[in-house]
């Protein structure tokens, strides 16, 4: 069975995973626009 599907697995798990990360992804994106911008630190310049 070397290079098969494992039985009663017909269809990969991979579409459902990435549009979970999608979505995450698309909360993520409106929480930042939500949330004032952050200023930059100046901690490196010299």
């Amino acid at each position: 069975m070397a290079g098969r599907e494992r039985p009663g697995n017909a269809v990969a798990k991979a579409p459902k995973a990435m549009a979970e990360l999608e979505e995450a992804r698309a909360r993520w994106m409106e929480k930042q626009a939500k949330q004032p911008p952050k200023k930059k630190s100046n901690r490196r310049a010299r």
